[in-house]
């Protein structure tokens, strides 16, 4: 039984959700007994596991297959200006628990570690399934190296090792990633993106971001930075931004910068019905 084979019929199965042996022997191309001795050493071992039955108009129901939810549970952390959420998930994403309190960066980087800690600490503790962390920030990421190049409108936070330091104090593995890539990708596993190999997720929140997926993989570009859609020039001699550059669009349309043209209309005499 050659291993490639069991991993690619255990990706299969995780991928769709559900999957009976004639579907998986129709996608792999796999001889119909050579699946069902590959899904019962997946069973032997505690991978997979049946549960109900496809739909069928005529016929036999075929057996559904599907990733064991407590194989490993897993903890996602997304570190924002405003506030850090905490998640806890099963195999399958099933939500376990769901927890935000505030980033309070203000109090410095220290302050932000220890936050960190405690929380995936606190979340470790009480879940002794957990086998790897997941981290989202809305910064410039270096993803081989895990390391956050550059938060925007946050001083001090430039080229720090944040993978390395949780993986160090948890012993787990850890995963960086930008914020936005992070939901596009949960988009295309369990939202409207599902199925979708093409397609281009915007956010437009205290920053603007876009995450591209081609040919159902994440178009990451020549240095990693595709998608940094907030940073695209848009006027040249155009006010400065956070990244050093000047008319960025992110400078126009994001939250702060509506935030900050209402409160410079107001401070000019502007009158405002909302106030």
């Amino acid at each position: 039984m050659n291993k490639d084979d069991l991993l690619g019929v255990l990706q299969a199965i995780y991928d769709q959700g559900q999957a009976s042996r004639t579907g998986l022997a129709e996608k792999t191309g796999f001889a119909p007994s050579y699946i069902s001795a590959l899904v019962a050493e997946l069973r032997r071992r505690g991978l997979v596991e049946e549960g109900g039955r496809s739909p069928s108009r005529a016929g036999r129901r075929r057996v559904l297959l599907h990733v064991v939810p407590d194989l490993g549970h897993l903890i996602g952390i997304r570190i924002g200006r405003a506030n850090t959420r905490i998640v806890v998930t099963d195999f399958l994403g099933k939500v376990i628990s769901l927890k935000k309190v505030p980033t309070e960066i203000s109090q410095g980087e220290d302050h932000v570690f220890d936050l960190i800690d405690r929380e995936l600490g606190a979340a470790l503790k009480s879940d002794n399934l957990v086998k790897g962390i997941g981290i989202a920030m809305s910064g410039v990421i270096d993803r081989n190296s895990g390391t956050l190049l550059f938060w925007p409108k946050v001083p001090g936070w430039n080229n720090v090792p944040l993978m390395r330091r949780v993986q160090t104090k948890f012993g787990l593995p850890v995963v960086l990633e930008d914020s936005v890539r992070t939901m596009a990708h949960a988009e295309q596993k369990f939202g409207d993106a599902k199925g979708r190999k093409n397609f281009v997720y915007v956010v437009v929140s205290m920053g603007i971001g876009a995450a591209i997926y081609v040919n159902n993989r994440l178009y990451l570009g020549a240095d990693d930075l595709a998608g940094e859609l907030g940073h695209t020039t848009i006027d040249e001699r155009g006010e400065l931004c956070s990244c050093g550059n000047r008319g960025c669009l992110e400078v126009y349309a994001s939250g702060w910068a509506i935030i900050n043209r209402i409160k410079s209309g107001l401070q000019q005499g502007v009158h405002s019905s909302l106030l």
